[in-house]
């Protein structure tokens, strides 16, 4: 009887594990304005295709190399359906700056400035730290600082968690 229990019991907190693991695999909701004074709800952008998000800051000098990266591939991938997101952790000081940084690099991907509480919710602890999501929202890679190479790796990524079009009447024999 009592290894029925321990049993039962193992196997109830194995459970409660995988809930919670299954829950920690989905990035935080958020609803913010970029920029530009667009909003930006997950939400509505989930079902396109992969989301990319990174956390950075102006003085970061890896940050800004990790989103010039991402710009090439955004203006290669963004009408097949990737969306990049660049959450920036600059000071209140320095919000009103961040639209000159933003035209210094080119960047054409959405950039908000986070008050602190999304990268709080995210667990952010260095910059920059990026988050790559599939079609769904959930959480399929982490990954913190950048170096040269890296970008092979976004390359893969992105094709690997891209939504295959679909077309009806297509013989795949041919």
């Amino acid at each position: 009887m009592r290894l029925t229990i321990t049993i039962l019991l193992l196997f109830s907190v194995l459970l409660c594990a995988q809930e919670k693991e299954e829950e920690a695999t989905l990035f935080p909701s958020f609803t913010m304005e970029d920029i530009d004074g667009n909003l930006i709800c997950l939400d509505s952008l989930k079902g396109q295709g992969p989301i990319f998000i990174s956390f950075w800051a102006t003085w970061c000098k890896p940050c800004i190399k990790e989103l010039k990266e991402i710009e090439k591939l955004y203006r290669v991938y963004s009408d097949s359906g990737f969306v990049a997101l660049a959450i920036n952790e600059d000071g209140v000081r320095l919000v009103r700056q961040l639209p000159r940084y933003v035209y210094k690099y080119g960047f054409s991907f959405p950039v908000i400035w986070d008050d602190g509480d999304l990268k709080k919710r995210a667990a952010v602890t260095d910059l920059p730290t990026s988050f790559w999501l599939n079609a769904q929202g959930e959480i399929v890679k982490r990954t913190r600082g950048f170096k040269p190479g890296d970008e092979k790796e976004f390359k893969r990524l992105i094709t690997e968690l891209m939504i295959p079009e679909t077309s009806e009447g297509t013989n795949e024999e041919e």
